[in-house]
């Protein structure tokens, strides 16, 4: 599904990506003759939060959506981090199997809804198990999805963690936890695979656009 009014902006600080914002132009949904657009899919680092980053992505975005004669500019989602803990669509959720299955399968579906209303929808998740990657594949729609594989050694995702996650599961505080306390299958399907610990941010992200061009996504 062709999105060719997707902007991305990036935020960073101190040469690392500290957050991003998705905006989506949408000239057939036009109000009062003129495009309307959707900002999505918003991301902050946790530690950033309160310097304003969020603000300053959302300033330039509507810089832009203004110059471009936008009438009608409308927040679609705000992905929120896990460890925030408060989201009411997670809250009832842990971290067994069961639950994380049911955490990804909620995710499909919301995703499912806002693909199917013409929107680009990227979803990033521990998924842990085959059989969970191949039904979220399911539910989107076979001609609709793309599984890119970040890898990267289990010994890079310790040194990259910020939330103290991998120190409670080492403790025995986080339970089920892949990697330490539970499986993590090397996904068989997919179809991009960037070793993170090889890859910078920068070089990572043009070969997703180069994918998602080469498959008709984008132009």
């Amino acid at each position: 599904m062709a999105a060719p009014g997707l902007t991305v902006y990036v935020a960073e600080r101190g040469g690392e990506v500290v957050g991003t914002l998705s905006v989506q132009v949408m000239p057939n949904l036009g109000y009062e003759g003129r495009p309307s657009a959707f900002l999505e899919a918003m991301v902050v680092d946790a530690a950033c939060r309160r310097r304003g980053v969020g603000r300053r992505l959302v300033e330039r975005a509507l810089g832009d959506l203004r110059a471009a004669g936008c009438r009608k500019v409308q927040l679609l989602s705000h992905k929120r981090h896990a460890d925030d803990g408060a989201h009411a669509f997670y809250r009832d959720l842990g971290f067994t199997a069961d639950e994380r299955s049911e955490n990804l399968r909620r995710s499909f579906e919301v995703a499912r809804i806002l693909n199917d209303s013409g929107l680009i929808c990227v979803c990033a998740f521990v998924a842990p198990y085959d059989a969970v990657r191949e039904k979220a594949r399911q539910v989107v729609g076979e001609e609709r999805f793309l599984s890119v594989y970040l890898s990267a050694p289990v010994e890079v995702c310790r040194e990259r963690d910020r939330t103290g996650a991998w120190e409670l599961a080492d403790a025995g505080r986080i339970a089920q936890f892949p990697g330490v306390s539970a499986a993590f299958e090397e996904p068989r399907h997919v179809d991009l695979e960037l070793p993170t610990h090889r890859l910078g941010v920068g070089e990572s992200v043009e070969q997703i656009l180069a994918l998602l061009r080469e498959r008709g996504f984008i132009e």
